[in-house]
């Protein structure tokens, strides 16, 4: 819950903007693309604004350590807890309704109270949902700039995703959801005053679905202080990192070791295979060191070392949207 902190904009002649901030997930540690997106635009936001955070804690991540890093520079921040029971009984009953199973999953009625309580006592310049699984908390405020940063269109995503699988239940799941998003996903953009998205596919598959839609491009960037450009020498090996929990890294990581890979060394012997994330399963680390000239490397603290060593980075995805 939320706890007071001092306004550092106080001092300020003229008064900032206003910014409510929510979050699917608690944007800290950074772990994950989704949380690198939305904390460096928090942050980035926090320096000319008043931004106040409403997070839902998915992945129990809000410890007092990482909410008081936050709190550093946001203006307040609340963290609401995330019932993954009731997530289910919600995702369980979308079946049956419009609603495709994503977005009932992160539709928490407790999320939502939070958001209806902060835009009673406050009155805001802009409200900023980032992904459309926040969306749903303000779509029917009216009178306050809003902007959604869906970063991806699901829509994309569940019709890629239908062409790999078959005759299975995440088959028909993402079918039936794909079946709703044509209509779900531009009829809560509507809701919006501008929609971003990272990459062209995306943007041009919703304006299909609806050319009247604001939408706008918001492109990832790299921090140049941290990341500079390195010109010494590089090993023989081949780098993949990522959130090893993830799904679709999962997926990237069982295809590169399995079909990938094993081509490679039979053309080159000695080249070697990095794999670097976080909570790989116990199935894969098995894959990794039964596979001769790959190596595993778990919850790296600094991925600099490794973009350094690596002669090439693999990104070998085959389903999914955005960048």
């Amino acid at each position: 819950l939320p706890v007071p902190t001092v306004n550092k904009f106080a001092s300020h002649t003229t008064s900032p903007k206003k910014v409510l901030f929510l979050t699917y997930r608690f944007p800290y540690p950074l772990s994950g693309g989704d949380r690198l997106k939305s904390y460096h635009l928090l942050r980035h936001l926090s320096e000319i604004s008043e931004v106040d955070l409403i997070s839902l804690d998915e992945w129990s991540t809000a410890t007092p350590e990482n909410l008081s890093h936050i709190r550093k520079f946001a203006n307040t921040v609340t963290a609401v807890p995330f019932y993954k029971a009731s997530a289910i009984k919600r995702a369980a009953f979308s079946l049956f309704t419009n609603v495709p199973v994503e977005y009932a999953w992160y539709n928490s009625p407790q999320m939502q109270e939070v958001v209806d309580v902060a835009l009673a006592n406050k009155r805001y310049d802009l409200i900023i949902c980032f992904f459309m699984r926040t969306a749903v908390y303000v779509k029917d405020i009216t009178g306050t700039p809003k902007i959604l940063v869906a970063e991806d269109s699901r829509l994309l995503t569940e019709e890629r995703a239908i062409k790999n699988f078959s005759f299975s239940p995440e088959y028909f799941v993402r079918r039936i959801d794909a079946a709703k998003l044509r209509t779900f996903e531009p009829e809560m953009m509507r809701h919006f005053d501008a929609t971003t998205f990272v990459a062209e596919h995306d943007e041009g598959r919703i304006l299909a679905a609806d050319p009247t839609l604001r939408t706008a491009i918001l492109t990832n960037g790299v921090d140049t202080d941290s990341y500079k450009y390195y010109e010494g020498e590089s090993e023989n090996a081949i780098l993949f990192a990522g959130h090893l929990g993830i799904y679709n890294n999962k997926l990237m990581a069982h295809r590169l070791l399995e079909r990938i890979y094993p081509k490679i060394r039979e053309r080159s012997p000695r080249t070697k295979l990095y794999i670097a994330g976080l909570k790989p399963e116990p199935s894969l680390a098995k894959l990794i060191s039964k596979t001769p000239g790959a190596e595993l490397h778990e919850n790296v603290a600094d991925m600099k070392e490794y973009y350094r060593k690596a002669s090439l980075f693999i990104h070998p995805q085959e389903i999914g949207s955005g960048i």
